[in-house]
C-alpha cells in the first residue's frame, strides 16, 4: 500500500487497460470479500440488474484494487453477523462506445463520525475510537482507491451515520469492448 501510495503521489502510476469481463471481476472479487465475511458470520449480498455491457476495456488489476480495498474495509468495520451489500448499476449514458458503472457498497457496521468523514480519503487517517482500535490497517486504502478513482476519471462518495453504517458510491466511465471485433 505505501509503494502504491507513493507511485500514485509521485504521477507514475498508469492504467494497464485491455478488455475485460465486468462479471469476472465481480466474481474474483466475491470469492476473495464472501470468505472474509463468512469468518465474522456476516451476510454477504451481490446484486446487479441492467448490465448491458459485460464486456468493457479497463485496468481489471486497479478496478479490482478499489473495490476490494472498499468491500475489506466494510467486512473489517461491520460487527459479527452484520450485513454487507455489493451492487453494480450501469448508468445510461448516450455515447454508445462508454459505460458508466456504479459501485454501490454498502454496511450496516460501525460508520464513521461527520468530522471524519471529511478525512476518510486521505492517506495514513484512521478514525479513532474504542471500536476501531482493534482494527488493524495502515489507512491508505481509502486514499489509494479514490486516487484510482481519479485516474480512471469516475468519482466515489460516501455516506456514513456513526453507529448505522456506510455506503460508498464509486462511479466509474469505462469504454465498451468492439464486440463486433469479436
Amino acid at each position: 500500500d505505501v509503494l502504491d501510495m507513493s507511485k500514485i503521489e509521485s504521477g507514475k502510476t498508469t492504467l494497464n487497460l485491455c478488455d475485460v469481463n465486468l462479471a469476472d471481476i465481480v466474481k474474483e472479487t466475491d470469492n476473495i470479500i464472501r470468505p472474509q465475511a463468512k469468518k465474522k458470520n456476516q451476510t454477504f449480498v451481490v446484486k446487479s440488474d441492467d448490465i448491458e455491457y459485460c464486456c468493457i476495456t479497463a485496468d481489471k488489476l486497479r478496478l479490482s484494487q478499489i473495490l476490494i480495498n472498499i468491500l475489506s474495509n466494510a467486512v473489517k468495520y461491520t460487527g459479527e453477523g452484520g450485513n454487507i451489500t455489493f451492487e453494480i448499476k450501469e448508468v445510461k449514458v448516450t455515447n454508445p462506445q462508454i459505460a458508466k458503472y456504479k459501485f454501490i457498497i454498502s454496511d450496516n457496521g460501525i460508520g464513521m463520525s461527520e468530522e471524519y468523514l471529511k478525512e476518510v480519503f486521505k492517506p495514513f487517517t484512521r478514525e479513532e475510537t474504542s471500536l476501531t482500535d482493534a482494527v488493524q490497517g495502515t489507512g491508505l486504502g481509502m486514499a489509494i482507491a479514490r486516487n484510482l478513482v481519479n485516474l480512471m476519471g469516475g468519482t466515489i462518495d460516501v455516506d456514513s451515520r456513526l453507529g448505522k453504517g456506510s455506503v460508498f458510491t464509486v462511479t466509474i466511465p469505462l469504454e465498451v469492448c468492439d464486440v463486433s471485433a469479436d
